[in-house]
């Protein structure tokens, strides 16, 4: 079997080598989230709309029904749409044009069930006199309950806004806290996000007033994994600038405790490792179908397969959970892996 084992090694390695760098940001797979979209007016009498733009970029499919589903002040609404292989379908004004609502604010949920599906999506939140900007969709895999907004500007001529979006079926319990330039925490507050909602707020109104001055950062903690994001608004032209909310790698320390009494390692390899984690099965594992029952069950995508490894980007409560499956011999970060029995 050792030939076996050195075969299998250096196709992983391989594998590991072409993988997207640590910096990389996965903003595609079968279950996106855009966390505002709507129709709603807006400051200086301004009023705002939003376009969906949805790509498959599955080439194996030639069609990709795709769900898209809208939570418009807690009511659910859904369509679905035809996307063809590696092409693109805009719908303008979707609240509008597929809904028939005049106003109305939300998160925005687009899915389709094959597993190994694969869509980006954009909005494109815009005024009746065309001033807009990009919201881009992120895997809820990629969602987190830590992150920061940084770089919000709070000058004159500029206002900025900070927003949290809860696709969760429970409400989210959020701390925000509010450092300025300096790194200097000023104000932290609490407040829950409900289930399928979104929290958008200007600076001045979510902290302590006089506070927040210049340029500002917000840390967020949440209950729940959430889609956080700013937005810095020229006040002149109405020009906006979106701010993707932005995590931070964690130390070994912030994984959470498995729930059993002999988890499976969770290994940290010394050096540059890469994004993501592999989990390794035990020997006589049917990989595949073990698979499809963990991802069902845990909600995350693979990257990659091959023999009992499976890379993925797990969450710290994935990882919590998988390393509790009987089948799991070892969850290790980045580009370790170990081939002993």
């Amino acid at each position: 079997m050792p030939r076996a084992h050195g075969t299998l090694l250096l196709a992983l390695i391989l594998l590991l080598t072409i993988a997207p760098a640590a910096t990389a940001l996965e903003l595609a797979g079968r279950d996106l989230i855009i966390p505002i979209a709507g129709r709603v007016p807006g400051a200086s009498g301004t009023f705002w709309e939003t376009d969906l733009v949805i790509s498959n970029l599955s080439p194996e499919y030639g069609i990709l029904k795709v769900t898209v589903e809208a939570w418009i002040e807690g009511e659910r609404l859904s369509f679905v749409v035809d996307v063809p292989a590696l092409g693109t379908v805009t719908i303008d004004d979707f609240l509008r044009t597929r809904f028939g609502r005049q106003t109305g604010l939300g998160v925005v949920r687009i899915s389709n069930a094959l597993t190994d599906a694969q869509l980006s999506a954009r909005a494109r939140v815009h005024t009746t006199t065309d001033v807009g900007q990009s919201v881009p969709a992120m895997p809820v895999s990629e969602l987190a309950q830590e992150s920061i907004i940084p770089g919000l500007t709070v000058t004159a001529g500029n206002r900025s806004n900070l927003g949290v979006a809860n696709p969760n079926d429970v409400a989210a319990n959020i701390t925000l806290e509010l450092f300025n330039a300096d790194g200097q925490r000023l104000d932290t507050r609490s407040t829950q996000v409900a289930a399928h909602a979104v929290l958008q707020q200007e600076i001045g109104a979510a902290f302590v007033a006089g506070l927040a001055t210049g340029d500002v950062t917000v840390r967020v903690t949440s209950s729940q994994p959430v889609y956080t994001f700013g937005s810095v608004v020229r006040t002149g032209t109405g020009d906006p600038s979106f701010v993707l909310g932005t995590t931070t790698k964690k130390s070994p320390d912030f994984s959470v405790t498995p729930q059993c009494s002999d988890p499976a390692p969770l290994i940290f390899p010394p050096g540059i490792v890469r994004q993501g984690w592999i989990i390794a099965y035990k020997a006589g594992t049917d990989t595949a179908a073990v698979t499809t029952a963990l991802m069902a069950k845990y909600g995350f995508t693979p990257t990659f397969r091959i023999g009992i490894f499976v890379a993925a980007n797990l969450t710290p409560e994935m990882i919590a959970g998988l390393r509790c499956e009987p089948q799991v011999k070892s969850i290790s970060q980045g580009s370790h892996v170990s081939l002993a029995d």
